[in-house]
């Protein structure tokens, strides 16, 4: 499955990877950094920018780590959505590919995310914007 993530909501492409991923398919995502997340853009950085902030004072490297690159951020939203401790989930995880941009083989083979945000009527950002931000 070859998804293009221009204007894609972010947790509903997430949750479809996942359970495509769970199935055993291969799901490579391109052009994640397009994708968005909807709501007060303002908020939503504070949100993460919060998450980024939580330290473990016993071991700070033990700490949650949330990363500021738009794949590697959408990685971390899908295996939130999968069941990370079993080996199924591990496995599912492997097979879910995000890329920023479109690497050549992928290029024109990719459909369309049917639950775009064309017609969101409230206000989002893209990953691209948050990871900017953050």
């Amino acid at each position: 499955m070859i998804i293009d993530a221009s204007q894609a909501i972010v947790g509903r492409l997430a949750a479809t990877a996942a359970k495509a991923a769970l199935e055993g398919e291969d799901v490579i995502i391109i052009h994640i950094e397009k994708a968005v997340l909807s709501g007060d853009p303002k908020a939503i950085v504070e949100r993460y920018m919060k998450r980024r902030r939580i330290q473990n004072k016993a071991n700070p490297d033990q700490s949650t780590k949330w990363p500021k690159r738009e794949d590697y951020l959408f990685k971390r939203i899908v295996r939130g959505m999968l069941p990370k401790h079993s080996e199924r989930g591990t496995q599912a995880l492997k097979r879910v590919m995000a890329y920023r941009g479109a690497p050549s083989e992928y290029a024109g083979k990719a459909k369309r995310f049917k639950a775009v945000s064309d017609s969101l009527t409230c206000r989002f950002i893209s990953l691209e914007e948050l990871c900017t931000r953050i």
